[in-house]
């Protein structure tokens, strides 16, 4: 795998990638920069997007393969071709307060810690592009979701296809920014790239179908690791040269994973058992993966320097307690690693869609989603003698087991509600708005700063219908949190002050405050390729 890295430690520039868009319908995909991806299925079309995702009764035909395959069945006869673009523009805060109780052996105080009473920078979007080979970067708008749907003239059933990516996320900060000892660059996302699905139109009112991902998923991260524990606050009394302490970086770490082979499958239903109610159920299943990928790490002169004086002087080196900490004489190392099972949550999601009026339709959903299914991930390195992984012994980290590093998840399965409207305002032009809720899944003892809290979304969108049967929609939805605190000591995936646990919370002493909130914009066109003419 090739893999870009970034050069220089702290970071310097991150590199802006940019792409052009495929040039079938180019005057419909105008891409704009945007600030970061995040939340769950949000490039998952326009009508899904302006009805706030209630849509397992009234599904957005060809992404009816993700939230209802058997809506699959009111799919128009023929070939029809669907193109989309979804652009979000991201906000994420987060503001760092010195916990004044919290000290390191009376040497290293909250108040010392570079990142006390400051607040992070804006996010830029960060995303990796799978369709450019092994790149990642700064992103841009992306022209999905996309695919066909066919049917016979009067057939019962329907096949499609689409790509799609209903996980994305990921965001990099600025030069020195404080969120930068957790990751300054990361992205974690799902693309569905082909999903065949069939629908069969059991009666006038009941329907069945099922759908099949084939996806890749890639994750990637950037971070200056740090460990402010008793060990570097006890170096700050030696007589060792460069004075590395707590608070400082200790190295760059660049790892990208990927999995380009990923399962997974839908099942749904969908009933109308009177005129004015229809009913709709789906399945989605989890997706497990096994990324594997490379890792390099670049580290400090001031590392170097504490590891080459624990060589010349184990006399005074043995007082830091720290065995095996010579062994690391090199300022770079690379090799690979694997998780050994990454897994994207299952979902269940029902939902009603009720025609209140001749010309306006309601419609209400619930989500289940299995979040606890992942109790942890396991991070394997392959070289047995990983400078790393020796660092994290000689550290005394009890998240390390030999050459595996064991990232406890503890999430919780959530529910989330979906409230969509829709007036039909003539028959070329449909109105639609919606209101979500979608809890946080990470425990509060597992907040991190890529965790995202409680997310309420309002949104709105039309739908135009034109003569030669083109339809184009397009929505627009604003998603916001309240403002999380995580008090000093109460996340272990962030400011734990268990010292033997510090390299998942570099902010240990810091009580932390984070808000996310952002907008998203999504266009379809939906293009009947069976009735057009190709030649006068």
């Amino acid at each position: 795998m090739k893999t870009i890295f970034l050069n220089h430690f702290p970071t310097k520039h991150f590199t802006r990638i940019t792409h052009r868009a495929p040039m079938f319908l180019i005057c419909f995909i105008c891409i704009q920069a945007s600030t970061v991806w995040a939340i769950q299925q949000m490039v998952t079309g326009a009508k899904a997007m302006a009805l706030a995702g209630a849509v397992t009764a009234s599904p957005p035909d060809l992404m009816a393969v993700h939230f209802n395959p058997a809506g699959l069945s009111q799919a128009r006869e023929g070939l029809v071709y669907q193109q989309g673009l979804t652009a979000v523009s991201f906000n994420r805060h987060h503001r760092f307060s010195p916990d004044p109780s919290f000290d390191i052996l009376n040497v290293s105080h909250a108040e010392d810690d570079p990142v006390a009473n400051r607040s992070s920078a804006h996010g830029k979007s960060y995303l990796y592009y799978p369709i450019y080979g092994d790149t990642h970067g700064t992103s841009v708008a992306m022209p999905l979701p996309l695919g066909v749907s066919y049917r016979q003239s009067n057939s019962k059933w329907v096949m499609a296809s689409g790509s799609y990516m209903p996980f994305a996320w990921g965001t990099c900060y600025d030069k020195n920014d404080p969120s930068q000892y957790q990751a300054y660059a990361y992205y974690q996302q799902h693309l569905v790239y082909a999903s065949p699905g069939i629908a069969y139109q059991w009666s006038d009112t009941f329907s069945l179908g099922v759908s099949m991902g084939m996806g890749q998923t890639a994750l990637g991260q950037s971070s200056i690791v740090r460990f402010p524990n008793e060990i570097m606050a006890r170096s700050k009394s030696l007589p060792i040269p460069g004075d590395a302490g707590p608070f400082d970086g200790l190295a760059n770490l660049q790892m990208n994973l990927r999995d380009d082979m990923a399962f997974s499958f839908n099942v749904g239903a969908l009933w109308k058992p009177f005129s004015v109610l229809q009913l709709g159920c789906v399945y989605r299943s989890p997706v497990i993966t096994r990324p594997k990928g490379t890792f390099h790490v670049q580290y400090t002169d001031e590392l170097l320097m504490l590891t080459r004086w624990y060589r010349e002087n184990p006399g005074y080196a043995n007082s830091l307690n720290a065995p095996g900490l010579g062994d690391i004489d090199q300022p770079t190392e690379t090799g690979s690693a694997y998780l050994e099972k990454y897994q994207w949550p299952d979902s269940i999601q029902m939902g009603l869609q009720y025609q209140a009026l001749p010309h306006f339709r309601m419609m209400l959903d619930l989500q289940w989603t299995r979040w606890s299914s992942q109790k942890d991930y396991r991070l394997v390195f392959e070289k047995s003698d990983s400078q790393l992984i020796c660092l994290l012994h000689s550290l005394g980290q009890t998240s390390v087991e030999g050459q595996t590093v064991v990232y406890e998840k503890s999430a919780r399965d959530t529910l989330s509600y979906h409230f969509g409207m829709e007036w039909q305002i003539k028959e070329s032009l449909l109105l639609r708005g919606g209101l979500s809720y979608q809890p946080q899944a990470a425990k509060d003892s597992h907040m991190s700063l890529l965790s995202i809290p409680d997310v309420t979304v309002i949104s709105t969108g039309i739908e135009w219908r034109w003569p030669n049967r083109w339809v184009i929609e397009q929505s627009l939805g604003y998603f916001v949190s309240k403002d999380k605190t995580i008090k000093n000591n109460s996340s272990q995936q962030l400011n734990l002050t268990d010292l033997n646990n510090v390299f998942f919370s570099p902010y240990a002493g810091q009580h932390v405050s984070t808000k996310v909130s952002g907008f998203v914009f999504s266009m379809n066109v939906r293009i009947p390729l069976s009735q057009m003419k190709y030649w006068p």
